[in-house]
């Protein structure tokens, strides 16, 4: 075979061959552009024409083959503060930057194009030149386009978020602590958190989170911030109630929230804390009055069932005195001594029966039916009935001096002389009467009644300005301040007060100081003169009671009894001539102060000569008029002294 050697011949095959070989690129590279996910683009200066590939057309949404030709074609495209950039770029074929030629080098900008549904896009532009080997002017040059509108979007979204989440940390109104979860220092703190601590944000920032706390927690605390650091450890979000430790030295009690996050790639913990000192004390205080309450509602109930046993005494107790008054006043002449003595025995033990009844009445009775009461009288009623406890613990010494009434209820007062006399008692740590003394005095000192329980027991009991109960306080500490709680209200009800300070040789001293009700205490009845012949009508529903006190008065005046007090008003009101009417308060039908009403509107006369007796169980409606009574000296509990009756009957008559 003869083979053409000439340079002719070999100069056709080189050029076949690279014509092959470039025909063999361009599909090759045809193929890579086609599948890349950026799109490119060739621009041929010498022709003054743009090739575009596929994906380029696809990300611009255009069909190919309509996208533009020309590089000055793109102006309607690129967004017109973009194409500025672009003439700055490309000038006569070349690709410049400041008029300094950059053929063989590459250049990136962002740009924004329309597409061809008409909304601008943003895209990340490339382009490099491709010098001619033989002039080395640019021959070509070739870009690629990235289409970023998303990737920018997500990242000004994630900005926004971020700056919306620094807002939100810095400004919320929980204090929030971010700190390292393996070294434990404080990476950051909001302003919340500032105000919490008392100390600025570079002081807590790089500081550990154990200055946050106090130095030593009590094992309550310590338990519970173990809890909380496993439940962390086991990724779940935790709550605990922890103090923490202000820049000026107080405590303040939080409820800490805390949950795990990542930051860089490093495990930190958030700490959101809340001050509930303010919700812990409107929690305290609701948890007082329910006990307030509750010990309020006991003291009601068994007030009504003593005053309803004493309601229910009184009267065969007004059997039992009345009569033995009457046997005693008949073995009197007898000479008996032994019979006398044993009467006069029995007498003794039904008086102090009386005495007990009466002072269940006076601490019983309803609080507005008489605003004032004696202190002292108040006083010795309950130190009677507080002896069962005092007698064993502590001396009782007793200042009494004669006051003005004052201006609270006998009820109320006996509650807080009963508080504060068991408070003094409960205060001494060893029952030794020898040496444990309670000194209780009372005085007036210029408007007002002032009471003081003076002990000399251990310090065990709060004395901060308020009476209210501190935290922390449990057991018998815990009632005892209770009953201080509970004597401060009743006492503010009528304007008085309530002081604990310490004693001056140890113990403390309860001061009480109650307004005076302005009645002279010292008026008495007028000088009564024997009437012998008076008469006197006893209206008593109770047929023993009636008889009881005809036998009292029976042997110095004239006594009628009736039981039925209707019938009776009938007989007054057609003139039954009686000088005085002693009438029971609480009687069916008609009630001793129906009776007074009626007879004030026809005889007057007979209405301001009336006297009353009662049980106690006076119902309260009728707590006023009986008040109104018992001023007037017009009133006397059963069982009724035949002495005191006898002498009232008398000063009827006498005026």
């Amino acid at each position: 075979m003869h083979v053409d050697a000439s340079p002719a011949a070999a100069a056709r095959l080189a050029a076949f061959v690279a014509r092959s070989s470039d025909e063999w690129h361009m599909r090759l590279r045809s193929r890579l552009l086609a599948g890349a996910i950026e799109g490119y683009w060739e621009w041929d200066s010498d022709r003054d024409r743009v090739r575009w590939s596929d994906r380029t057309c696809e990300m611009l949404r255009v069909a190919p083959g309509t996208a533009p030709p020309r590089p000055d074609d793109l102006a309607q495209f690129i967004h017109p503060a973009d194409w500025l950039t672009i003439r700055a770029l490309v000038v006569g074929g070349k690709l410049v930057d400041r008029g300094a030629d950059l053929s063989g080098h590459s250049v990136g900008t962002r740009l924004r194009i329309r597409g061809g549904d008409g909304v601008f896009r943003e895209y990340l532009a490339n382009a490099k030149t491709v010098p001619d080997d033989r002039t080395g002017r640019p021959r070509l040059v070739v870009g690629s386009l990235l289409d970023v509108s998303e990737q920018l979007r997500l990242g000004r979204e994630l900005r926004a978020s971020e700056a919306r989440n620094s807002v939100l940390f810095h400004y919320m109104n929980d204090a929030a602590v971010i700190a390292d979860s393996a070294t434990g220092i404080v990476l950051d703190a909001n302003e919340a958190a500032e105000r919490l601590w008392g100390r600025s944000r570079a002081e807590l920032v790089g500081s550990h989170q154990s200055g946050l706390h106090p130095d030593i927690l009590d094992a309550q605390s310590r338990a519970a911030f173990r809890d909380h650091v496993e439940r962390l450890g086991r990724d779940e979000r935790s709550s605990t109630e922890m103090p923490i430790k202000r820049a000026d030295g107080r405590t303040v009690i939080t409820e800490i929230s805390a949950s795990l996050l990542e930051i860089g790639g490093r495990s930190a913990v958030l700490g959101m804390f809340r001050d509930v000192s303010e919700r812990m004390r409107s929690d305290q205080l609701i948890r007082e009055r329910e006990s307030e309450l509750q010990l309020t509602s006991r003291l009601a109930a068994m007030g009504g069932l003593a005053a309803g046993v004493g309601h229910e005494l009184n009267n065969p107790l007004s059997y039992v005195i009345g009569n033995l008054s009457v046997i005693q006043d008949a073995v009197a002449a007898s000479g008996d001594r032994d019979l006398i003595d044993a009467v006069h025995d029995a007498v003794q033990g039904a008086t102090r029966m009386k005495e007990i009844v009466s002072d269940l009445a006076a601490i019983t009775q309803a609080d507005d039916s008489i605003a004032e009461c004696d202190p002292c009288e108040v006083a010795r009623i309950s130190m009677r009935l507080a002896m069962r406890d005092l007698r064993h613990r502590a001396d009782l010494v007793t200042e009494l001096m004669a006051t003005a009434p004052a201006a609270i209820t006998s009820s109320r007062l006996s509650q807080v002389l009963l508080n504060l006399l068991s408070n003094a008692a409960n205060s001494f740590l060893v029952a030794d009467p020898h040496s444990n003394v309670i000194v209780l005095r009372i005085e007036q000192v210029d408007g007002v009644v002032r009471i003081t329980v003076r002990d000399n027991g251990a310090d065990r009991r709060p004395f901060s300005g308020s009476l209210s109960l501190p935290f922390g306080l449990a057991g018998d500490v815990r009632t005892r301040a209770l009953e201080l709680s509970i004597c401060e209200r009743l006492l503010a009800e009528v304007d008085g007060t309530l002081s604990v300070s310490r004693g001056a040789g140890g113990g403390s001293v309860a001061t009480v100081e109650v307004p005076v009700a302005g009645v002279d205490p010292h008026e008495g009845l007028a000088p009564v003169r024997l009437i012998c012949d008076a008469r006197v009508l006893v209206l008593d529903d109770d047929e023993l009671a009636g008889r009881v006190l005809k036998r009292m008065l029976g042997s110095t005046f004239h006594v009628t009894v009736r039981h039925d007090a209707s019938t009776a008003l009938e007989e007054l009101l057609q003139n039954e001539s009686f000088d005085v009417v002693i009438c029971d308060l609480m009687m069916p039908r008609l009630t001793g102060e129906q009776l007074y009403w009626a007879l004030a509107e026809e005889r007057g006369d007979l209405a301001d000569r009336m006297l009353f007796v009662t049980g106690g169980g006076v119902t309260p409606e009728a707590s006023e008029f009986e008040a109104a009574m018992r001023r007037s000296g017009r009133v006397f509990l059963k069982p009724v002294d035949a002495n005191e009756l006898r002498a009232a009957v008398r000063g009827v008559l006498d005026a």
